[in-house]
């Protein structure tokens, strides 16, 4: 009886582990899913003691992708560039908000936080040129501490907008 209850238990243990992976990881990418992201960037938001930047990253192009090498060949580029992003992120808050779209929280200054826009961006055209070409459009805005997160995610869509109106593959920092 004592075994049969032992066996219950890590099961128990086993399936709330998976539960909480699939409640804050993007099953494709293994990333921090939406939820997860915008619990930690408002926690970010309020705790950080240095500057924080956030990028909002867009594939470029993407729905191409899918219509003429199908949706698997999508999932393949979404996996690979989730990689570039948490490789490059290190300990900076990254995740999929869905989609083609991924964010990242970068605490540094303005300027390092634009040179790691320009790595990324950069780093996902190196790792697609044997195959075909893939780009990444970026939005960089200040996280700024006295407003709501939605503030700081609709600067960065707009900057965002802005690389994407200018020739995609870039990123394009909010000044205001």
């Amino acid at each position: 009886l004592n075994i049969y209850f032992l066996v219950l238990r890590i099961h128990n243990y086993r399936a709330q582990r998976d539960l909480a992976t699939m409640a804050y990881k993007d099953g494709l990418t293994g990333l921090n899913n939406r939820r997860m992201f915008t619990q930690s960037a408002r926690t970010l938001q309020h705790t950080a003691r240095t500057p924080a930047y956030f990028l909002m990253i867009d594939i470029d192009d993407f729905k191409k992708i899918n219509d003429v090498y199908g949706h698997e060949a999508g999932d393949e580029v979404l996996k690979k560039i989730a990689e570039v992003i948490a490789r490059l992120s290190g300990e900076h808050l990254c995740g999929r908000l869905g989609g083609e779209e991924f964010a990242v929280i970068y605490q540094g200054e303005k300027q390092a936080a634009c040179a790691f826009a320009a790595q990324l961006v950069d780093s996902v055209e190196t790792a697609f040129e044997a195959e075909r070409k893939v780009s990444v459009s970026i939005g960089v805005a200040e996280l700024l501490k006295e407003v709501d997160l939605s503030h700081s995610y609709r600067r960065a869509d707009e900057s965002l907008y802005l690389a994407k109106k200018n020739g995609k593959n870039r990123y394009v920092l909010n000044a205001a």
